[in-house]
């Protein structure tokens, strides 16, 4: 009979470190996706920058996918070129805000 009230303490005294495991993947899983959209939006907008088409309607696409992106930053210099996207993202853990940076670079294969 001692047995259960050794594993419900054992449980118990557990179940913290448990806890702030499973919020603390669920942060960063959240953070990774945020990561994941930035870069794909980031690819989207490689072909266009490589066109030298209009930066506006660019950034106008770019929020239209993500509208929490905070900073964009486009530049094109001979057949290459960079798309730079930066937001915030709040974690679960302790509710902190990060900056979440991404840069992709594009070379066109012609």
């Amino acid at each position: 009979m001692q047995t259960k009230g050794q594993v419900l303490v054992a449980f118990v005294i557990l179940l913290p470190f448990l806890c702030a495991f499973l919020f603390a993947l669920i942060g960063y899983g959240m953070v990774f996706y945020e990561r994941e959209k930035l870069e794909n939006v980031a690819s989207l907008l490689c072909p266009s920058v490589l066109e030298g088409k209009d930066t506006k309607r660019l950034e106008e696409l770019a929020y239209q996918n993500d509208a929490s992106i905070s900073s964009i930053k486009m530049k094109k210099e001979n057949e290459k070129g960079t798309v730079v996207l930066e937001k915030e993202v709040v974690t679960v853990f302790f509710g902190k805000k990060r900056k979440l940076s991404v840069m992709v670079h594009c070379v066109s294969e012609g």
